[in-house]
């Protein structure tokens, strides 16, 4: 199994984040800018406090604390990415946070970069380390 990609180097490092206090209006202008309909709150160790969701926060005032999903599941950079692939499509998710075991972001990885992924491997092309 260790010739089997896991999820840890898959996933996109550029996800946006976000403090507990700041404004919505202000972090709904960084999702935007990151292409991203998800940005995640984290304390000053980059700790995942909770997720907060483009689609739910159009209408939105006040604080990200006020609007957040606290505790968000997280998945460890060492599951295999076959694995993930199937657990995205069962529940039916788009995306899933990166995290070390003590909840530190590491990314987010997206079921389409996943699908990409084996899409070329089951082609026959090699995957790039």
């Amino acid at each position: 199994m260790a010739h089997e990609p896991t999820i840890g180097p898959l996933a996109r490092r550029d996800v946006p984040t976000c403090s507990i206090d700041e404004r919505v209006d202000i972090v709904l202008a960084r999702m935007k800018e990151a292409r991203l309909a998800t940005c995640f709150i984290v304390n000053e160790d980059r700790i995942v406090l909770g997720r907060l969701y483009r689609s739910e926060l159009r209408e939105r005032t006040g604080t990200v604390g006020d609007a957040m999903h606290p505790g968000p599941s997280t998945y460890r950079p060492d599951m295999l990415a076959r694995e993930m692939l199937d657990r995205m499509i069962e529940h039916n998710l788009i995306s899933a946070p990166v995290t070390t075991s003590d909840g530190r972001l590491l990314g987010l990885v997206l079921r389409r970069d996943l699908e990409r992924a084996f899409g070329r491997l089951e082609s026959g092309a090699t995957a790039e380390a």
